[in-house]
Parts: structure tokens; sequence; C-alpha cells
């Protein structure tokens, strides 16, 4: 699954650019690298490939998945403190895969990885002090979890109501979805602790200080200058008058040279009679925007070429071609002939035209 979700994050490279990215994931799993470490690292790998994609998304990306953070890391653990060899223990080594639920292809990249002298010396060094501990599975951790959690969501709890009000009421959240947001940084944590030789009430210690972490992370991204609706302004004689910087459509009328004027009713929103085409259009170009992002590669690539993007390399391309001028680029086409525009973006895209219209048909009617 490991080796599959970065084959899918980055499609279409080379073996040994797998092989390096898993490696380094591998090192990251077992604590030996810490986040910092790790993506350094990575940017030096996606940068060595062209790639322009932020390494820190990629790391969060591994630690929301589970098995990750905790089939992998505890398979790696038994494997490396109770098993000799694979060929000397293969019942065993089978045992062990499938308790953990550990993929073929991921095994397989592992021992290539364990092979290397000094990889294998860093993970024994890694778990040397946990030698003797007993090794749960993952259904036995999800257990041990549950006899904590009555004692963490009445924490979560507290913390919300106490601190996280103004939070739920002005996103129109429910309380219990704040609670269910905290237990889950809770298990995340809990996750990558393991393995730990810490007692338990250290380890619920621990969970409830990254859940006030969270949650002070949470009032301080909320606390931003640039979210304030009031703006206090120093007067001469040292008192404040403050300015509403955000207000809604039901406060203000947007005029045509951007003034603001009098407050107008709802049933005026309603029918759009006031207005401004520039906020029609602002909210259209968000929706486009969202939409591309639920996509990913060629899919993608094709929605951002079809909504009339400027594109360095397809304009390129259009001139290879002599679609266009050299003077002009791919906007150009895109205005004068929309249909010679979507078969260029198929051909270089290596799309067929068939397989594009039935694409943007079933997006709009999908999502229109």
């Amino acid at each position: 699954m490991l080796i599959e979700a970065i084959q899918e994050k980055y499609p279409d490279r080379s073996r040994a650019f797998y092989e390096t990215v898993f490696n380094i994931c591998i090192l990251y799993c077992i604590r030996h690298y810490d986040a910092f470490e790790f993506q350094n690292r990575m940017k030096v790998v996606l940068k060595s490939n062209d790639i322009k994609e932020s390494s820190k998304v990629f790391r969060y990306a591994l630690t929301e998945n589970c098995y990750f953070a905790l089939n992998l890391k505890m398979f790696i653990y038994e494997y490396t403190t109770r098993l000799l060899s694979p060929t000397k223990n293969r019942d065993a080594v089978k045992a062990c895969i499938k308790k953990f639920g550990i993929k073929k292809a991921d095994f397989m990249l592992f021992l290539r990885f364990y092979d290397n002298k000094n990889n294998r010396r860093i993970t024994k060094a890694v778990f040397r002090e946990y030698k003797k501990q007993v090794i749960p599975s993952p259904k036995e951790v999800r257990a041990n979890f549950s006899l904590m959690h009555e004692v963490l969501l009445k924490y979560c709890r507290t913390l919300t109501f106490k601190k996280l009000t103004f939070i739920v009421n002005s996103n129109n959240m429910s309380p219990q979805d704040m609670h269910y947001e905290l237990i889950y940084k809770a298990l995340k944590t809990y996750y990558l602790m393991l393995p730990t030789n810490k007692d338990d009430l250290y380890i619920l210690n621990y969970i409830k200080r990254a859940i006030h972490n969270h949650a002070m992370n949470t009032i301080q991204k909320f606390k931003f200058a640039k979210r304030d609706r009031l703006q206090g302004i120093l007067e001469a004689d040292g008192s404040y008058t403050f300015n509403m910087q955000t207000v809604s459509e039901n406060q203000i009328r947007v005029s045509g040279n951007g003034g603001l004027t009098e407050e107008i009713d709802t049933g005026a929103i309603v029918n759009g009679s006031t207005i401004d085409k520039s906020y029609e259009e602002h909210d259209s170009k968000a929706t486009i925007k969202k939409l591309i992002r639920m996509y990913k590669n060629k899919k993608r690539r094709l929605l951002q070429l079809i909504v009339g993007e400027y594109d360095e390399d397809f304009t390129d391309f259009l001139h290879r071609c002599k679609k266009v001028s050299k003077r002009t680029n791919n906007v150009e086409l895109y205005d004068t002939n929309i249909e010679e525009y979507k078969t260029q973006a198929c051909n270089y895209l290596n799309i067929e035209r068939d397989a594009c219209d039935r694409f943007l048909k079933h997006v709009y009617h999908t999502h229109m």
C-alpha cells in the first residue's frame, strides 16, 4: 500500500526513484528521520526529478495513513527484533505479514531496504531499547486506545466548551464535530508514539498535551488579523474607533464604483438585482478552481486547458504544430476556435477526442 501510494502520487517515474522515496519513507516511519530531515531529503529527490510539489504535503498525507503510521511500523519492529531471516523463519514471516496486513509489494521492497548493511544497522539501533516488549497487533493497539477513550473524550469536551466555543459557533459546527476532531488528533498521536516503553499515565498525559496544543493552534489560526471583523484605529486623543472590515450583502449594497451605500433587504439579494457582476465572476472562478482540484493527473490538466487558462507548454506545442502564430498563445485559439482548441488539447495530452467529450459531459452532469 505504501509503494502504491507513492506511485499514485508520482506517476510515470523510474524504478530507482520509487525505491529511493520508499527508503526515505521507511527511515521516517521508524523515526530515524524527524519531520524536517524527511522533508529536506524528499525535497532534494523531488527537485532532482523536476517535481514541483511540497514535501511537507506528502509528509502530512503519509501520517494520515493508518497503514503507514501503525501497521508498517509495527511490522518492521517485530521483523527486526524477533525474526532472524526470511529463509530460516518462513512460517514466522508469513504469520507476521498476516498479523499486520502488509502488502506483498511493500514487503519485497522492505527486504531490499533491509539487505543494505547500513539500513539494517540503523533499524536495529532504533528498536533496540524496545526489544523486550510485547508487540501488539493493530487490533490490540485500538483496543488499548479504547480504554483511554472515555477519559480523552471528557478532556476534549471540557476543552471545547471552555476555549473553542467561538470557533464552533462561527463555523456552524456542532460541539460533537470539534470533539471528534480532537479525538482524531489523539488517536493519530497514539499511533505515532508506538512503540514506546513509557507507562500508561505518561502516554495519557502526552496525548492530552497533544490535544491541548492542537486546540491552541486552532485558536491561533482563527485569530489572525486578516480574520478580524473589527479593526481598531487609534485617534489623536488616545481613543479608538472601529471600522467593520467584513460585512454581509444584507448589510451593504455594492454600488457601481465600488462604494458602500445604504442597507438593502434580503429579497433584493435573492432576486440578484443588487449583486455586482464582478462578484458573480469571482464566485464562478472560485467554483471552477475547486472543481479542478477534485481531479488529478491528466484529468486535472485537461480541465485546466479546457477552461482557457494560459499554459506555456501548451502554447509551445501549438507553435510547433503551427496552429497559432508566434506572437500569440493558447488563449488566442481558445477565443477563436473552441473545437479546434479541444482537439489540440487532446493531441497534446495524448487523449482521444471521444474520451475527452465523455469526460467533460460527466463533469458537467455531476457538478454543474
